[in-house]
């Protein structure tokens, strides 16, 4: 499986123009988790004060509790700040209901494409799919 580099993800991130998919993003680098395990993260999820994550719902039904970096909290709190609502799910797409995994999938790609990573491409086509294999690196923890 490939690797996201340093260098790639930190491309990756640079060429997200939103606070929703920049938070979402940093969450998938700095956590590790699964695009389903983002897609299902509620706000009560977070732990602001700790810089953790609650992971529910995993894919072999365990719960766990993930560390996360300031920079990756604070990346939330702005992206709250901004929807200006209370609703439960962390991640709402336009029409303000929960993300779903077709709609990071194709904004993952979307911003692959854009800075060109090759990780994503396979005979000239962009793969789809991501998880935590894509992005398996270790970012510094700032």
């Amino acid at each position: 499986m490939d690797y996201l580099t340093f260098m790639e993800a930190k491309s990756l991130v640079y060429k997200i123009d939103n606070y929703r998919d920049y938070a979402m993003v940093l969450v998938m680098l700095y956590g590790g988790l699964r695009v389903s395990e983002v897609c299902n993260l509620d706000r009560e999820d977070i732990g602001f004060e700790e810089f953790t994550i609650t992971v529910r719902n995993t894919k072999n039904r365990i719960d766990r509790t993930v560390t996360v970096t300031e920079k990756c909290i604070r990346a939330i709190e702005r992206y709250l700040e901004t929807r200006g609502d209370t609703k439960k799910p962390l991640f709402l797409s336009r029409k303000k209901r929960r993300i779903s995994r077709n709609q990071v999938n194709r904004l993952v790609k979307k911003y692959a494409i854009m800075a060109d990573l090759r990780t994503y491409k396979e005979n000239g086509e962009v793969k789809t799919k991501v998880g935590p294999h894509m992005y398996g690196i270790q970012l510094p923890r700032t």
